[in-house]
C-alpha cells in the first residue's frame, strides 16, 4: 500500500519537474570544420539574410552534414547546429573566415 502512494508521488514530481531539456550532443573538429565549410559555400551562393542565416540553409548544411559524416552527424537536428553556432560565434564584424581559423588552431 504505501509502495503505490510512492509511486504516485513519484509521477506528480516528474510531471511539475518542467519541461525536459533535449538530450546533449557532443560535436568533433571534423562536424565543426565541415559545418562551418558547409556555411561559407551557402555565404558564396548568398542565402545568408542580413540577420542570419536563411532557415532554408540550415536545413541544407544539415543534411549535407549528415551526408559528409553520417555517423558522427546522426544526432544532430537544425536547433543543436544553430545552437553551435551560437556557442562559437564571435562578434558579428569578424569575417566567418577567421571564425574558421580560429576553431581550426
Amino acid at each position: 500500500m504505501a509502495g503505490e502512494n510512492n509511486d504516485e508521488v513519484l509521477k506528480d514530481i516528474d510531471s511539475k519537474s518542467g519541461p525536459k531539456r533535449a538530450p546533449s550532443v557532443l560535436w568533433t573538429t571534423a562536424e565543426d570544420e565541415k559545418w562551418l565549410d558547409l556555411l561559407l559555400e551557402e555565404q558564396a551562393l548568398g542565402t545568408q539574410a542580413e540577420n542570419g542565416w536563411k532557415t532554408a540553409t540550415w536545413v541544407k548544411v544539415l543534411s549535407k552534414l549528415q551526408e559528409a559524416l553520417p555517423k558522427a552527424a546522426k544526432d544532430k537536428t537544425v536547433d543543436k547546429l544553430k545552437s553551435r553556432n551560437e556557442r562559437v560565434r564571435v562578434p558579428c564584424f569578424v569575417p566567418l573566415v577567421t571564425l574558421t581559423l580560429i576553431l581550426l588552431a
